[in-house]
């Protein structure tokens, strides 16, 4: 009798995973989970074509849009991201089909919300990216991007209703970077149409005139320069030109 008490013990200790707050139940096909309150509490069903996948995953439950989600990240994991798969939970049940909550359909990796806000953040064939999004209605459109390798300075995409680039400062925090502004260093810069020898023009800019950084390709920099006029220019120019 003995014999039998310890192994059904031990068959419900396989069968049961503990994540924090959240407790996976195989057999049973639920989550026990407490809230921030740790009175409440609740049991949320999970549906059979999820059981295997949820047992295989690290497990948390957030809210978006004022809607519950779990989200399901692999426990073994060899790159350097920490990405979720997410389902909506809607009366106490775990829906079935995976959930898209990003605009440009990106998967939601390690990220932070504030406000109405989210910043998401990956690798990416050698690159970081950070990714800020503003809700609208019940998903995130994407904002702007900003991407980098090794990181002196960060090229950044911002997404109004024309993509624009800038070139940013390298600050930890997305919100503290800052418009990268650099001097002509010899006595005449000419300008390029493009990021290639043949696409010099006429145009040129003197010693001292100030222009602003927005993409860098092949020993070139592209460069927004205002005039006395007031009128702005985006044209290239060489590195070496610049102070």
């Amino acid at each position: 009798m003995q014999l039998v008490k310890i192994s059904i013990l031990f068959f419900y200790f396989l069968t049961t995973r503990s994540y924090g707050s959240i407790e996976f139940n195989k057999i049973k096909q639920s989550i026990y989970h407490c809230f921030d309150n740790s009175s409440d509490c609740q049991q949320i069903k999970v549906p059979i074509e999820l059981n295997d996948e949820i047992d295989e995953s690290i497990l948390s439950i957030d809210k978006f849009f004022g809607q519950n989600y779990l989200l399901m990240t692999l426990k073994y994991n060899s790159t350097p991201n920490k990405c979720y798969s997410l389902y909506e939970i809607k009366n106490h049940i775990i829906q079935t089909k995976e959930k898209q909550i990003l605009s440009d359909g990106s998967q939601l990796c390690d990220y932070k919300k504030t406000n109405d806000q989210l910043i998401n953040r990956f690798l990416d064939g050698g690159k970081w990216y950070e990714k800020l999004y503003k809700e609208k209605e019940k998903y995130y459109q994407i904002i702007l991007e900003d991407q980098c390798i090794g990181c002196d300075m960060v090229q950044r995409k911002i997404y109004n209703k024309n993509l624009n680039y800038l070139l940013v400062t390298n600050e930890h925090n997305l919100f503290d970077r800052k418009p990268i502004i650099k001097k002509i260093a010899v006595k005449q810069a000419y300008l390029y149409d493009d990021a290639l020898e043949k696409s010099k023009t006429k145009m040129y800019l003197i010693e001292d005139d100030k222009v602003e950084l927005l993409q860098y390709r092949d020993d070139f920099y592209q460069i927004r320069y205002l005039t006395r006029a007031q009128k702005l220019i985006v044209k290239w120019v060489h590195s070496s030109d610049l102070l």
